[in-house]
């Protein structure tokens, strides 16, 4: 071994070769193994401390847009991560200098020419140098990114051409269903549908074989399945245009359609799907059936019109037609179109009034719906027709209208048979008058029958007062016979008497106050006016022995008519009160509590009559629905409580709770 030496100093230095240089060079070799291990690794490599740079191999520097490390020997290497990403990544460098692991964590680095890329990042802490450092092991995602976008962006338009498909179904005057070739089953229907046929079918019902369809041929049978338009349209691949039929509808009335249908095909060829379209035609069918009548030797044949299709983009003018739509116009299917083209086509005494209707409907507020009814001119056959078109607007995140898609329809034979069912329209007219004047007899009828309720309390609330007062007249001519009639005694009796008069003339101004029309808005407390109404119809309640609690958890006040807030009060009392006479409850008692909630007032009233049965507890609030018989109930009480409650912004619902049912009066 070599030996030590000293400088001019008189101070040892090791020699060369000594254990130190020994270590030295072997670490500068170990070092110089691991860049050259490091510099084949498949993976980006960085290593840094306190965010200097210490090393990276090839495939990093290419990450960060670099093309040799001394660019980045002098970078911050936060300063090159993005500023939403530094904090996490110092958290995670720290656990890792505590001897924990990072890995496939997701950051976005910045490259030398400040472009932002995907990184997934794996790390720990190492030694380097002598010193703790942190070493990572970087792929750069910014591709998968890139494609994820992409993915997510077609994802975004399939659903955009999903809701373009269904807002034209939704919008269409036809009713349209689509059936699975496969399973024969219910893929959609429109709501058009459900109103012509007058019954909504389930979800995946086999429909297709028509069993369940009531299609009549002319005669009167039943069409048999293998005719029937899903049928064909689905196994033999027909296309069915203007097809009229008899249906039986879910009523059991009888009415007239008029029938497209049409295979569906998917990309590779194979039958997916059928689509049928039904305009009803059952008002005008009766009107030929009437013309034919009269005039036998005229047929009046009426072609099954054709549904036009539109997608207007306001902010380029650009207009998409289909060929039904351009012969609304009278134009040929090969002429292009657009929204000027369009304008020239509307009837003059009608132009003003389909451009306002548009303006409208590209306004947000608007909610995007166009529907209006309007003539055209056949720009190329000069034809007068009408039209009947239901439109949506689409608006960008700037609330303007980039989209509309539409339908339209030529109603023009539809007009002119609606001329000759006017006369019908008025005997309707007639009959609605008149059902109306009934209806105004019902109401009175139940406000007779409240106000003979309100005599029956009377009759209670004055009952035991009248009893004393003959009682009180009864002993006087004894007294006198007796000669014990003192002035003392006169006096006392006078006095008992005139108490007893008092108390039934403010039971008389209770009534009256009750009855008396009180429209004006006011403030009042829900706790006065349930005690008021309480003393109206006490006496019959304890006469049954039903007993009343009042609970006041907070005191509640409602803006309104405090009189029609106590007769939905007095209402729901002799509900229950006639319940517990039905049912004959052995302890029937009626629970009242008032408290607030979410800022507002809210009155419950619970019995423990047994409930509403739940087969007719939705309908309890429907006019003329009432269990009782007859000659106890109109069925118009409960219906003008929630009306009532309406009128002042407020709610009245019912459910059942224990065992009776709960009212609860919200305002």
């Amino acid at each position: 071994m070599a030996k030590a030496k000293r400088d001019v100093q008189g101070a040892c230095t090791p020699p060369i070769g000594s254990d130190r240089e020994i270590l030295e060079q072997r670490l500068r070799e170990s070092e110089e193994r691991y860049h050259a291990l490091v510099d084949m690794a498949p993976e980006p490599v960085i290593v840094q401390r306190d965010g200097n740079f210490l090393y990276t191999n090839c495939l990093a520097l290419g990450i960060y847009g670099a093309a040799e490390f001394d660019q980045l020997r002098n970078r911050d290497f936060f300063d090159l991560t993005h500023p939403e990403d530094r904090e996490i990544i110092r958290t995670l460098f720290g656990q890792m200098l505590r001897g924990g692991t990072v890995t496939s964590q997701e950051f976005r680095w910045l490259r030398l020419d400040g472009q932002t890329v995907f990184v997934e990042v794996s790390g720990i802490a190492v030694d380097y140098q002598g010193a703790p450092a942190i070493q990572m092991i970087a792929r750069n995602v910014s591709e998968r990114k890139e494609a994820e976008r992409e993915r997510e962006m077609l994802h975004r338009q399939l659903e955009e051409e999903r809701l373009r498909f269904e807002g034209v179904l939704r919008q269409m005057p036809v009713g349209v269903i689509m059936i699975g070739a496969a399973s024969g089953r219910l893929l959609y229907q429109n709501e058009a549908s459900t109103q012509i046929f007058r019954r909504r079918f389930a979800p995946n019902e086999m429909v297709a074989a028509c069993t369940n369809w009531k299609i009549l041929l002319p005669d009167g049978s039943q069409m048999v399945p293998e005719k029937c338009p899903f049928a064909r349209a689905l196994t033999k691949g027909e296309i069915l245009m203007g097809e009229k039929y008899a249906v039986e509808r879910g009523d059991g009335s009888t009415g007239f359609v008029s029938v497209n249908a049409a295979p569906i095909y998917d990309a590779s060829g194979q039958l997916a799907a059928g689509v049928v379209a039904f305009s009803d035609i059952t008002e005008r069918q009766l009107a030929e059936e009437a013309l034919r009548d009269s005039t036998a030797s005229l047929k009046l044949a009426v072609l099954s019109t054709g549904l036009g299709t539109f997608e207007f983009y306001p902010l380029t003018g650009k207009l998409d037609w289909s060929d039904a739509a351009k012969r609304h116009y009278g134009l040929s299917p090969q002429v292009p179109g657009d929204y000027q083209l369009f304008l020239s086509g509307l009837h003059p005494d009608d132009r003003e009034r389909v451009e306002q209707t548009l303006y409208r409907a590209f306004q947000p507020e608007s909610g995007g719906e166009f529907s209006t009814e309007y003539r055209t001119i056949g720009i190329e056959d000069g034809k007068e027709r009408w039209l009947a078109a239901r439109g949506q607007a689409f608006f960008d995140e700037k609330g303007r209208a980039v989209r509309l898609i539409g339908v339209c329809l030529d109603i023009t034979e539809s007009l002119k048979a609606e001329q000759s069912l006017k006369e019908e329209a008025t005997m309707r007219l007639v009959a609605v008058e008149e059902l109306r004047r009934q209806e105004q007899l019902l109401i009175q009828q139940a406000r007779l029958a409240a106000m003979g309720e309100m005599i029956g309390n009377i009759a209670h609330q004055w009952r035991q007062p009248l009893n004393t007062l003959g009682l009180i007249l009864q002993e006087l001519p004894l007294c006198y016979e007796q000669n014990m009639l003192t002035r003392e005694y006169l006096d006392g009796s006078v006095s008992k008497a005139m108490q007893l008069i008092y108390h039934m003339s403010q039971t008389i101004d209770g009534f009256r106050n009750f009855f008396k029309p009180d429209k004006q808005q006011k403030v009042f407390r829900i706790q006065e006016v349930l005690e008021k109404t309480i003393s109206i119809i006490e006496a019959s309640l304890t006469a049954l022995k039903i007993k009343i609690e009042t609970i006041v958890e907070e005191d509640a006040v409602v803006d309104g008519s405090p009189n029609e807030f106590s007769q939905v009060i007095l209402n729901i009392l002799i509900n229950a009160r006639d319940a517990f006479i039905a049912r004959k409850v052995e302890q029937p008692r009626v629970m009242a509590k008032i408290f607030r909630t979410e800022g507002r007032s809210v009155l419950t009233i619970s019995d423990n009559a047994g409930g509403i049965p739940e087969n007719i507890i939705e309908k309890i609030f429907d006019p003329y629905f009432t269990t009782k018989g007859p000659d106890k109930g109109t069925g118009l009480g409960l219906f003008m409580s929630k009306n009532i409650m309406s009128n002042m912004n407020g709610s009245l619902s019912v459910r059942n709770s224990g065992d009776g049912a709960e009212f609860r009066l919200e305002a």
